[in-house]
């Protein structure tokens, strides 16, 4: 029936609040005086920018060079080698032109792992995914001077087999239906995928998404996320396995789910925006955070944990969710099933930490900090969270 806010849980919930200034009320719609597609973006400061190069202590510092402004790579040096320059390969990146092959040609001769370089340009790739080589490192000059525009059906990866590693990093993505796709349903546990410092707009899937049933080390920092619509979109969508996965400083500002993550053991949320630039939600409720309980209670997404995040009331809408734990629908990707919410669950969620995270409501609000269709949510800690505009009525 619910947890009241202020009492325990089993001795395991505990939920001490802070609320701050009860009397002003935010509005439910302060983002509504946004006026192009895509919101100004602040660049995050310099310690956010120290953190993301330090996400991984796999990926050394880079420096790119953005101000070569002639095709060819011959001085273009990323730290492994001289990258491969889409530009020498026949890709104008005038905005107008279809990119489509000569990104093909950059990517077929950059081997098995090697670097591929977007310099500043506009750049149409029209395909139906590049299948990248199993190592692939992906630099744009910058997500402010280096743009990709995918086609209606395109994804820029699609990969279907192992991955080793990745590196995505100074693009902006818009359009198509996501940017990588990688439907390996098998185990891939290798080294780390690391985005960062990009952007990703007007998808109509799923940003980023992976099949595979046990894929850890993600490192997804400094993005932003606006898809086309926030009635069947996901931003980022990742496997049962996620350990020490990391999702940090990414503004989501346009989705129907933002993250999703199927059981989320050791996987890590902080210090994002979670918001909704967006009233519309024919689809169904508008989730920030959605975790898939596990069939069996061990490891049921144990380790979990949501930090530092806002979870904001701009377009708040009754019915839409922070943090939900529910059964997937139907679906033919992780990318692309949503939330089952006609039917309780039966499985388990156990062992999360939601903290010190800041949570707007809309005056008289009635939106919990989580809902679950299972009542089997076992050594959950909620604790130590900031709520402003309207305190809910219920923490679970």
């Amino acid at each position: 029936s619910g947890v009241p806010c202020t009492h325990q849980f089993l001795d395991t919930l505990t939920a001490p609040t802070t609320k701050i200034n009860p009397a002003r009320t935010p509005p439910a719609t302060s983002a509504a005086s946004t006026t192009t597609d895509h919101p100004v973006v602040v660049t995050p400061s310099d310690g956010q920018q120290r953190r993301s190069m330090l996400i991984g202590a796999a990926f050394a510092p880079l420096v790119l060079p953005v101000t070569a402004s002639r095709a060819g790579a011959d001085n273009l040096d990323l730290g492994s080698g001289p990258a491969i320059n889409v530009r020498d390969h026949g890709a104008l990146g005038d905005g107008q032109s279809d990119d489509t092959d000569a990104i093909h040609r950059a990517f077929s001769t950059s081997g098995g792992g090697g670097t591929v370089y977007f310099p500043p340009g506009t750049y149409r790739y029209n395909g139906p995914g590049i299948d990248s080589p199993p190592s692939p490192s992906i630099f744009g000059a910058s997500a402010l001077s280096a743009k990709v525009l995918l086609g209606s059906d395109s994804y820029f990866l699609r990969r279907a087999s192992f991955l080793e590693n990745l590196v995505l990093s100074g693009l902006t993505f818009e359009g198509g239906k996501g940017v990588i796709s990688h439907t390996y349903s098998g185990v891939n546990v290798a080294g780390q995928f690391l985005v960062q410092n990009c952007q990703f707009h007007d998808y109509t899937e799923c940003a980023i998404s992976t099949d595979s049933s046990d894929m850890p080390y993600w490192r997804i920092a400094n993005c932003i996320f606006n898809a086309q619509n926030t009635v069947d979109t996901i931003g980022i969508a990742l496997s049962p396995g996620t350990d020490q996965c990391v999702i940090e400083s990414c503004s989501f500002i346009r989705n129907r789910i933002h993250i999703k993550a199927r059981r989320g053991n050791n996987f890590h949320i902080a210090r994002c925006d979670l918001l909704q630039f967006s009233t519309e939600n024919s689809g169904g409720p508008r989730v920030a955070v959605w975790v898939v309980p596990d069939s069996i209670a061990v490891n049921a997404g144990t380790g979990l944990t949501v930090t530092g995040c806002k979870f904001g009331n701009e377009n708040l809408l009754p019915g839409d969710m922070r943090i939900l734990y529910a059964d997937e629908r139907g679906g033919n990707s992780n990318g692309t099933r949503y939330p089952e919410l006609d039917a309780d669950s039966t499985s388990y969620v156990a062992g999360q930490n939601i903290a010190f995270n800041a949570i707007y409501g809309t005056g008289s609000d009635s939106h919990p900090i989580i809902y679950s269709t299972t009542p089997n949510v076992r050594a959950l800690h909620v604790h130590s969270n900031a709520l402003e505009g309207g305190q809910p009525s219920y923490v679970v």
